[in-house]
């Protein structure tokens, strides 16, 4: 499967979600921390909190 494709599956499955707003409100978690990591020179780490934040909704929504 494409990256695309899983990011469609992924984007669709939040959408039609009955957790949708708690789906939102954990990637924005995930922005924030990944913004302030940015901010102090730490790439690994917000590296990992993305690649965190992927697998985590993968596994919920494919």
């Amino acid at each position: 499967m494409s990256n695309e494709t899983i990011i469609l599956k992924v984007i669709e499955g939040i959408n039609s979600s009955e957790e949708k707003k708690l789906c939102i409100k954990y990637i924005n978690e995930v922005a924030e921390r990944c913004n302030k990591l940015c901010k102090k020179g730490e790439s690994l780490r917000v590296f990992a909190e993305y690649n965190a934040m992927i697998e985590t909704l993968k596994k919920k929504f494919l």
